[in-house]
């Protein structure tokens, strides 16, 4: 399973670009402009990053004693 895991996330990046892909063209085609769309995505994509930037920072900022 350890061999699997670099081209599995490779392929799960591949799709998770396409379907963005896909949903903006279909969003571009209802009329939808540009600059509202970027807005949108751009704030999805730092609402969805937050939590996990919060919590390796916060185990990163953890003081630790050295051994004695």
């Amino acid at each position: 399973m350890e061999k699997m895991k670099e081209p599995m996330s490779m392929l799960l990046v591949q799709i998770m670009g396409t379907g963005m892909m896909i949903l903006s063209k279909i969003i571009l085609s209802e009329g939808v402009s540009i600059f509202p769309l970027l807005a949108f995505r751009n704030l999805v994509g730092a609402v969805c990053v937050a939590p996990l930037a919060f919590s390796l920072e916060r185990v990163a900022s953890i003081p630790t004693k050295p051994f004695t």
